[in-house]
């Protein structure tokens, strides 16, 4: 397992754990910054509550999910290596160059 995945799914974690707590036990210092005071103007109160907690949810099992090794993407697999015959690399082709200045005189 990377070290990164458990990294980033444990901070996912700690914030999720604080929005819920954030929720459950009605922190107004949570709901203070401008965005959360804009929300909470159009939704309300109590509304607000349960967005905090669904996105203390979603984190959380996001957080989860990522520790555990969850990925949306497939890491792209390794190059295959080249098969050495006979116990030598291949033999290497010259390359075959054109003159750089084979196009006709325009006048």
């Amino acid at each position: 397992m990377i070290n990164e995945n458990y990294f980033v799914g444990a901070v996912s974690v700690l914030l999720g754990a604080a929005s819920l707590l954030a929720a459950l036990f009605d922190w107004r210092w949570a709901y203070q910054t401008s965005n959360a005071v804009w929300l909470e103007q159009r939704m309300g109160h109590r509304r607000m509550r349960w967005f905090y907690a669904l996105v203390g949810l979603a984190f959380v099992s996001w957080g989860v999910a990522i520790a555990s090794g969850f990925s949306l993407w497939k890491p792209a697999a390794a190059a295959p290596e080249r098969a050495v015959l006979g116990g030598r690399p291949p033999e290497a082709k010259p390359l075959q160059t054109k003159p750089w200045n084979t196009s006709p005189r325009r006048r």
